[in-house]
């Protein structure tokens, strides 16, 4: 076999050592090209799923600089073994299209080649483009409210309207289905407002409205003739919800005042308050049934699920503050709209099984504790917080995602609480300022919303 072999480079005739030489210079390039373009063909397919990445990510947040999407492209390359294939020449381009709820990615590099050197291509140049929009998501929201007195102060109450209309614009955009997503609000102070309609559901016990119980309300008042303006005014303040309220009345003397009595009345204005025992932390059982309390106040009804825009917002600039903290019955009837059984039982339009969803926000510490069916007023928060964690419990282990947002809470065991509320650290955000609430909110809708690769 060696002697053939050295026999034919020995034979000069026809050059054929010299022509098997340069014949085969093409075929090295060609199996060379080969293996830089499928090392190439592999660079772009990670880089592609790079720019992908960093298009979600992008949208995910605020604003991302240039640099911080580039570090995160750099980051999947290494994570993919991709890294070392683009030696120089990276460059990200980030652009962001807010009102549209829309942003693209485009990343170009260059793959240092091996063999198609010696035909002079030293760099194969390497492209990634992606654009990603929000809001097409399936998803069933409820929005736990705090509604009492002390969002009075400071314009709290304007600035979580503020907040949460700017979270409802952000999860309704881009969304070509609207009946696959829809937001419920839940107001809560003390109470829950569960609507006057529901007055004759099975699940709620509800007296009769009557205009004279039997028994006599009494009180006293100034006897005919005398002089309001002879009496001396008495100033003083009292404690709603940590907010002082300043008031005066008359004081006139011993012997100006009569007792007069008139038919006591009971009224349903929609309030409901807790079951008995650890019902008051499950939304089962329904045979014991919700009472609704008589002559009470309490926020504005609740809003069910739904996918009309334009009513969510309407219902979230009519809150208005009222009332003391029970933090407990908030998220108990935010359960309850997302549940699918009764005591709200909503139609599901589409064959997309909706994400589940509960932001609980709040400005303070619970002031108040249960003493079915009524809550009462205490300064010990211990077994209302007992149960605020017991509920974030069953939430969650219900499928439910639970975010929670801290505005302006001084108490650190009431941010501490909530922070366990929520189903992640990440979930949970304390806000000390407007501007943060807005932030949070804003973070939430981008968590929340869907997004998709749309290029």
């Amino acid at each position: 076999m060696f002697k053939g072999i050295r026999q034919f480079f020995r034979n000069t005739s026809g050059n054929t050592a010299l022509i098997f030489a340069l014949g085969a210079v093409p075929l090295f390039l060609a199996a060379g090209s080969a293996i830089d373009y499928s090392r190439a063909s592999q660079t772009q397919s990670v880089l592609q799923s790079a720019t992908d990445a960093a298009a979600i990510a992008a949208l995910s947040q605020d604003k991302m600089t240039n640099a911080k999407a580039e570090e995160l492209v750099l980051a999947y390359l290494k994570a993919n073994g991709a890294d070392e294939s683009i030696a120089r020449g990276l460059s990200v381009d980030v652009k962001y299209d807010n009102d549209e709820g829309k942003v693209s990615v485009e990343v170009r590099g260059n793959v240092q080649t091996s063999m198609m050197r010696l035909a002079g291509y030293d760099q194969m140049d390497v492209r990634g483009f992606s654009e990603v929009l929000a809001g097409s998501a399936a998803l069933d929201m409820v929005l736990v409210l705090d509604n009492t007195a002390s969002m009075g102060r400071e314009g709290r109450i304007d600035d979580l309207k503020a907040a949460a209309a700017e979270l409802v614009d952000s999860i309704f955009k881009n969304t070509n289905s609207r009946n696959d997503i829809k937001i419920g609000i839940v107001p809560f102070s003390q109470y829950v407002n569960v609507g006057l309609a529901n007055r004759n559901r099975m699940w709620l016990d509800v007296k009769a409205d009557n205009e004279d119980t039997g028994e006599q309300w009494c009180r006293n008042e100034l006897k005919a003739g005398v002089d309001v303006n002879s009496c001396s005014m008495v100033s003083g303040t009292w404690d709603n919800d940590g907010v002082p309220v300043s008031y005066e009345y008359p004081s006139c003397g011993d012997g100006q005042y009569e007792t007069v009595c008139s038919p006591a009345s009971e009224t349903w204005n929609g309030c409901v308050g807790s079951r008995p025992g650890n019902l008051d932390t499950r939304i089962d059982s329904l045979l014991t049934r919700y009472p609704g309390l008589m002559n009470t106040w309490c926020s504005n009804p609740i809003t069910l699920l739904s996918d009309n825009k334009s009513d969510i917002k309407n219902k979230l600039a009519a809150m208005n503050p009222s009332g003391l903290t029970y933090i407990p019955a908030g998220l108990l009837w935010g359960w309850n709209l997302l549940d699918s059984n009764e005591p709200f039982v909503v139609e599901n339009s589409s064959k997309a099984v909706p994400k589940k969803v509960l932001l609980l926000m709040t400005d303070g510490a619970n002031t108040m504790r249960p003493s079915a069916p009524h809550h009462v007023k205490s300064d010990d928060p211990s077994n209302a917080d007992l149960r605020t964690d017991t509920l974030c419990e069953n939430i969650k282990a219900a499928g439910i995602t639970v975010y929670t947002v801290a505005f302006k809470v001084e108490e650190q065991s009431a941010i501490d609480l909530l922070e366990k509320c929520a189903s992640d650290s990440a979930n949970a955000f304390d806000a000390k300022n407007k501007s943060a609430l807005i932030d949070s909110f804003k973070v939430i809708a981008r968590s929340v919303a869907n997004v998709h690769v749309a290029k």
